[in-house]
């Protein structure tokens, strides 16, 4: 799902664009708003319906989902605790067997209501299968500070700001960024809040 139409994207960049652009700057718009999407680990077309299997080699009572706010739990099970076969898998069913954060995409394993207990170790220790909410969360529209971000992600990518080093009328700009930052700094502000 696209964070930006090409409508909002040129009525931000009011001068400057005409409409030769307009078939990049439509791709540049889905491919930062799958980037953002990615980052986020968040759903926004939503109503989707995932399924993972989760390998644990620590000791932990919670997992963490890779793609949230999540609107239900469809199946859970984890490994049989009392064999040495990691392939043997038992539902959980009941509701107090786990707490689920929503928002934050987090299962909490629990054995009664306020009783924590780690999640088995071993590889494929639990498969879970669920669906996400639509827009991530958000209602019927993506918040304009993600809008922003992706409006100043297609900038950044569309003017080559990427480039490590570029001359400008006998001046050298350096890119820092080119150098192992994952986005521009006033871009990862905005995103960061999400995460």
């Amino acid at each position: 799902m696209d964070l930006v139409t090409l409508q909002e994207y040129k009525a931000y960049n009011a001068l400057g664009i005409n409409d030769k652009e307009d078939t990049k700057i439509s791709l540049l718009i889905s491919s930062v708003s799958a980037l953002i999407q990615a980052y986020l680990g968040m759903d926004f077309e939503g109503g989707k319906s995932y399924t993972e299997v989760i390998s644990l080699d620590y000791d932990t009572n919670t997992i963490f989902l890779s793609h949230y706010p999540v609107t239900s739990i469809t199946a859970l099970s984890e490994s049989d605790r009392y064999t040495y076969d990691s392939t043997v898998h038992v539902p959980l069913v009941y509701a107090s067997d786990y707490l689920l954060n929503a928002e934050e995409g987090t299962l909490t394993r629990q054995y009664k209501v306020g009783g924590f207990a780690n999640w088995p170790i071993s590889p494929g220790v639990t498969t879970v299968s669920y669906v996400t909410a639509p827009k991530g969360g958000f209602g019927s529209e993506v918040p304009a500070d993600l809008k922003l971000a992706a409006i100043q992600l297609v900038n950044y990518y569309r003017l080559d700001e990427f480039r490590q080093s570029k001359s400008i009328q006998g001046s050298s700009i350096v890119n820092t960024l080119a150098q192992g930052e994952d986005f521009p700094k006033h871009i990862q502000v905005i995103l960061d809040r999400y995460k």
